[in-house]
């Protein structure tokens, strides 16, 4: 039996629109300036690290939060078209508890109802892909990150119905610097090394503390550091991430539309 799943492959392709506005607006956000902050008597000095963009993060919390509903919305509708496809007989009440199961264990697959719709209207072979895909089963996972994509996909769709996707920004590299402070009345001294912890999460950071018996005229120090955004509560990177479910989606579509054109 084949499916009719053209509106699935336009969702996707509205998808790969929010990954490629995502990925414009991420290449001149991934460097954030370092700002040497002296206290009024200029005798205390210290690094700040801030997100001053936020507007443009903002604008992609919105961008990723479309791209994840879309996803989750196209394994629903994808679900819906074959259980519909199988079962002619189905009640309207029951059309309307269709999703695409999504679960940690197989005694949850056994006790899901959406899962016991599918296992009661499929011929075997779908079923078993619907099973093959469930995160306990471990067929699927991320390139350069853990856990199930499926699972990070339901965490965070399910986070992203209660509340505005959190985006947060790490470090790319470890940097370490000698900062020189020049004096007013004394000559150029070097500091401790600056150091700029990789995979810090940023919001604002404070670092490098110097306080000194005289005030201070400058420092030569790190002018920015390179930062990758990542969504919270589960720390992954928002373009890769993105990139590799979206081509992960489209081949469980793929797959399930071969499986329609083999036949019974």
């Amino acid at each position: 039996m084949e499916f009719e799943l053209s509106k699935l492959y336009k969702r996707l392709n509205y998808c790969r629109s929010c990954v490629a506005s995502i990925n414009q607006r991420l290449q001149s956000l991934s460097r954030i300036e370092v700002e040497a902050v002296f206290s009024e008597d200029r005798k205390t000095s210290y690094h700040v690290i801030k997100n001053t963009n936020q507007a443009e993060w903002t604008r992609i919390s919105f961008d990723l939060s479309s791209a994840v509903h879309h996803l989750r919305s196209i394994l629903d509708n994808l679900a819906y078209e074959i259980v519909t496809s199988e079962n002619a007989f189905l009640t309207e009440r029951e059309k309307r508890g269709i999703y695409f199961p999504i679960l940690e264990t197989e005694k949850g697959w056994h006790s899901s109802a959406g899962a016991r719709l599918i296992r009661k209207s499929c011929q075997k072979k779908y079923v078993r892909l619907f099973l093959d895909l469930q995160p306990f089963s471990k067929n699927l996972s991320w390139t350069d990150a853990t856990g199930h994509p499926l699972h990070c996909l339901s965490a965070i769709s399910n986070q992203d119905k209660h509340h505005q996707l959190s985006i947060s920004l790490k470090m790319t590299s470890e940097i370490s610097t000698d900062c020189t402070a020049q004096y007013h009345s004394r000559k150029t001294v070097c500091q401790p090394k600056s150091t700029f912890l990789k995979g810090k999460i940023l919001i604002e950071v404070t670092q490098n503390v110097i306080e000194s018996d005289f005030p201070i005229k400058h420092f030569s120090d790190p002018d920015s550091v390179l930062v990758v955004a990542i969504i919270e509560p589960l720390r992954l990177p928002v373009s890769s991430f993105l990139t590799e479910l979206v081509c992960n989606v489209e081949a469980i579509v793929e797959n399930f539309e071969k499986l329609g054109k083999l036949g019974d």
